[in-house]
């Protein structure tokens, strides 16, 4: 699911000088007698210890085909580098019964983002044999949730598995303390967890020489090149394939600043698809000139700023006719619109809000009077109840894992104490670019796949086709392909979209 819940953090360079001084030497003490150590009071705020796994038979009917299949529910250990057992990940797996040795078979880890989103939303929106409406318009944190069985599942082509990083789903520190999460919570860190989660599930169940793939979504952008990078060099893992859904590669092309525009550059073509899908059905083709306009002629208008009023007229007239707002308020921003404010102007005569996830999306201003944006978003907070009751439900009563603590579907103090710096350094920006283009080169039988909803204004679609031009092909530019879909960051939440996604992504597996 989403970069963000609230704002996205803005990552600001700062260097920072750390003395350390050691502690002053003192004068030998007397000894003294030893004592026995007073007893330690019961930690009253350690969790109690995960359920154990539990494992069912199940099936789907779907057109012209039955799917039967073992899911299994549960968790494994991670373990701090004293080899004390710090954290639990919890996680469902689906291996379909084929009758042939399951080590042949391909088998695919996927994960959302945040960071501090569980992977209730690919599992349930996309992937898993069943599946929730959720995420369109009109949609309500009311609506039943009723799961159905899903004809666009995976389960075909890849057995599934289900990943939610520890402070997400039922995943968590055994302790619930800060410092404990602070071994998880972090660019490095996930990348380092997720990876030893994935070897350990890998050894335990025999599946090391199967075919393997990585999904992830949003921040899982960040997340799939690194792990994979991190999977191909340390910990001896191949990985045969990637598939990435509405990510965010880098956080150069996110958030908001007068002196950068390349965010600005990159939305523009998703604001102009808005406009267009009230018009009808959008096609890629439709936006080309959108891109062409927004990576050239704008973004050096831009750069010449309000010294220059030849170019702030253009900005305001042109911006202005391809996203549905005033040019006097486009000129007003200096060309430069930010999510929230489009989110809100561009249906503020009907008191109305646009998804800042799906600009398809709308739901009722709740404080139209107020100066700035204040709205709950119809997607991010919309979807939480229906989603959350839904995975609850599956879990403990359909599978029948059982298990006595809240489902953080999202968790928003995972998402505010997040460690947005890289193995240390708070020089970076987090990017994934580097690991990508490492995996590439270092695997040339390696395939990624990158899908976009056009009218994610989130994460535009565009700031992946600009970081994919400057890639290298590697002999065969076929291996980074981009597809874009009708829809938003969910895509799949459209049934075209969610059986194009399974048509594109089965084509990176074997006999696709």
């Amino acid at each position: 699911m989403a970069v963000r819940f609230s704002r996205i953090p803005v990552i600001v360079a700062l260097a920072v000088t750390m003395g350390f001084s050691p502690p002053a030497l003192r004068a030998e003490e007397p000894a003294k007698t030893a004592e026995k150590p007073a007893e330690k009071p019961e930690d009253k705020t350690r969790r109690l210890p995960m359920p154990a796994d539990v494992t069912t038979e199940q099936h789907v009917s779907l057109p012209e085909r039955t799917l039967k299949y073992h899911v299994t529910a549960g968790s494994l250990p991670l373990n701090n580098d004293k080899g004390e057992h710090k954290a639990d990940i919890f996680y469902i797996a689906y291996l379909l019964d084929t009758g042939k040795p399951a080590a042949d078979r391909p088998i695919t880890f996927a994960f959302n983002g945040g960071p501090g989103a569980a992977s209730a939303y690919l599992h349930l929106g996309a992937l898993g044999p069943r599946r929730l409406e959720f995420g369109n318009d009109g949609d309500a944190p009311s609506n039943p949730a009723k799961l159905v069985d899903n004809p666009d599942t995976w389960l075909d082509f890849t057995d599934l598995v289900f990943i939610d990083p520890v402070g997400t789903g039922y995943s968590s520190t055994l302790s619930g303390s800060d410092e404990d999460g602070k071994l998880y919570w972090g660019v490095s860190q996930d990348v380092d967890s997720l990876s030893n989660f994935i070897v350990h599930y890998l050894t335990k169940t025999g599946r090391m020489t199967s075919p393997h793939y990585l999904v992830g979504e949003s921040y899982g952008g960040i997340r799939g090149p690194k792990i994979a990078h991190h999977l191909q060099t340390k910990e001896g893992v191949g990985i045969n394939g990637i598939v990435l859904l509405s990510p965010a590669l880098s956080y150069d092309f996110l958030g908001n600043g007068d002196l950068n525009f390349l965010p600005d550059m990159a939305r523009l073509p998703s604001l102009a698809a808005v406009v267009l899908s009230a018009k009808g059905p959008v096609t890629p083709d439709m936006l080309t000139p959108v891109e062409q306009y927004a990576a050239a002629d704008y973004l050096v208008d831009l750069i010449h700023g309000r010294g220059d009023p030849a170019a702030a007229d253009r900005v305001a007239d042109k911006v202005g006719g391809l996203i549905g707002l005033d040019p006097k308020l486009v000129k007003q921003l200096g060309g430069q619109i930010g999510i929230e404010t489009y989110a809100r102007e561009l249906h503020r005569d009907q008191g109305q809000i646009t998804s800042i996830y799906d600009g398809t999306v709308k739901g009722y201003d709740a404080f139209p009077h107020r100066p700035t944006p204040q709205f709950e978003d119809p997607i991010l907070q919309g979807t939480i109840a229906p989603v959350t009751s839904a995975m609850v439900d599956y879990i403990q009563g359909t599978l029948g894992y059982r298990i006595d603590q809240p489902y953080h579907l999202l968790n928003y103090e995972v998402n505010s104490k997040w460690d947005f710096n890289i193995h240390g350094s708070d020089l970076e920006i987090p990017s994934s670019v580097d690991d990508l283009v490492q995996s590439l080169a270092l695997d040339r039988n390696m395939k990624v796949l990158i899908l976009h909803g056009m009218t994610d204004m989130i994460t535009p679609y565009f700031a992946t086709r600009f970081i994919m031009n400057h890639i290298p092909a590697f002999g065969d530019a076929a291996r980074l392909q981009l597809k874009l879909y009708p829809g938003g960051h969910m895509l799949y939440s459209r049934d075209v979209s969610r059986a194009g996604l399974r048509a594109d992504a089965m084509k990176l597996y074997p006999g696709g």
